[in-house]
This record gives C-alpha cells, structure tokens and sequence, in this order.
C-alpha cells in the first residue's frame, strides 16, 4: 500500500511508525493485555502515558512555569464560546484582529457572551492585494486600543481557508497592550517557536499538526486562571480543568 500525503487545511498526514505503534498498543498495551481504550483513566499507566505526553508538549514549545498546558475536548469552534466563558468576568467586551473565515467565526461566537470589538481586519483589498488575502498592518493596534479596557485580544494565527498567516506581527506589539492576547493556533502550532511572553492563552484542535481529532490543547498563563463568569459549566472552566490535572470529567 502506497501512503498519501495529505496537504489540505484538515487532518494532517501522521508518521508512519506513531500510526503503527498505535495499531499494535490498541490490542495490548506493553503486554498489560488492554488496549490502551480500554484502560483506566485513573490507573498508573493511563497517567504515564498523559505525563509523557504533557512533558512532550512542554518540552517542545519550551513552555515555561508561567503557563499550564490543559487537554480539553470541543476543537477551536468548542473555544469560541469557553475562552469568553473563562476570561470575561470583571469584562463585558474583548477586541478581535478579523483576518479569515475563522476569526470572524469566533467574533461571531462571542457576541453571545459580550460585546465583539473588531479593531483590525483585512475584509477591504489593499493595492494589489484582495480582500481576505492578507495580513493586515498591526502597528496601529498599539494607539488605538491605548484606552481601551477589554478581556482580551483575539487572533487566528493561521486561517487556513484565506491562506493568511501572521508572523509574529501581533507578538511584536503583545507587551505594549494592558490586557492578554489569545490566540487560535490550530492549523501551525508546533511549527515554529512561540514566544510566551507575548501569550496568554493559545489554543488548537490537535487534528491539523499534533494528533487525530479528538482532543484540544490549551496552553494558558496561570495568572487568568479563576476569571470565569458565574454560569460557566465546572467541565469547561479552565481553573477547575487545570486543578484536576486534565481529568475533571
């Protein structure tokens, strides 16, 4: 059997020996004469395998103790309602860099927990650029959003349908804002570096660069944590998830 390489802006293409390791460990784990789907969530080798994986993740996007790495289900359209959930209480507004298909998604999400401020978006064509195909200058962020007081910054770091993504624009500025950047990052992270002084939450569906779909990787500063609003369910709620270690539910 030949493989595909899969190119497209879904699930992306996984090495050959993870996908076989996978497919021998679904009959029996290390000889533990489970599957690894079968096990406890709550026996020694189910929290091994978590750990590694967690270390896994630390350790290649040099996470540091600032921030807590949390695995959640829902994929990014799922973080559209939970991160307003966990980041707007003492908030009734957030700002948000439109640049695609996504991040106005997102936008549109929102509006049901608060006030969507678009302060930046590329929807009008730029000299020989068309509208949606680019990034759109954020040095100007920094002025105007001076006075403001907003829960958080919002951007796609990648939208995949338009083809647009940032480098390391809204980073260079992050440090200049009175308030937390958050970013989707789910069709680029583990791609490149990722600078967390410049984040306070990154999330991402790992079905696109870490995994099969199924799980949501959520990497945020310990500082936000305990900033949900009142009516945020105990599953969702980034403080309760990160005190139980992942395993609430």
């Amino acid at each position: 059997m030949s493989r595909v390489w899969n190119f497209s802006a879904g699930p992306a293409t996984l090495p050959e020996e993870v996908l076989k390791q996978a497919a021998e460990e679904m009959l029996d784990w290390r000889g533990k004469g489970l599957s690894v789907m079968e096990m406890s969530h709550r026996s020694p080798e189910y929290t091994e395998i978590f750990e590694h994986a967690k270390r896994g993740l630390v350790d290649l996007l040099s996470i540091p103790e600032t921030h807590d790495v949390l695995f959640m289900q829902g994929g990014a359209v799922g973080m559209n309602a939970i991160v307003p959930m966990n980041l707007l209480r003492g908030f009734d507004a957030a700002a948000f860099v439109n640049t695609g298909s996504w991040s106005k998604k997102t936008a549109k999400e929102f509006a049901k927990y608060g006030r969507a401020d678009v302060v930046l978006s590329n929807d009008a064509d730029l000299g020989q650029f068309k509208a949606g195909s680019y990034v759109p200058d954020c040095g100007a962020l920094v002025d105007s959003l001076k006075s403001k007081k907003y829960a958080y910054l919002h951007f796609c770091d990648n939208e995949t349908i338009g083809g647009v993504e940032f480098n390391g624009q809204i980073e260079q500025i992050a440090n200049q804002l009175a308030f937390p950047v958050v970013s989707d990052m789910s069709s680029n992270i583990l791609s490149r570096p990722i600078d967390w002084n410049c984040h306070g939450l990154v999330y991402g569906g790992a079905q696109k660069n870490i995994g099969p779909a199924g799980v949501t990787l959520v990497v945020i500063e310990k500082r936000l944590l305990g900033r949900s609003i009142d009516h945020c369910p105990s599953a969702f709620d980034f403080a309760t998830v990160a005190e139980n270690g992942s395993m609430y539910n």
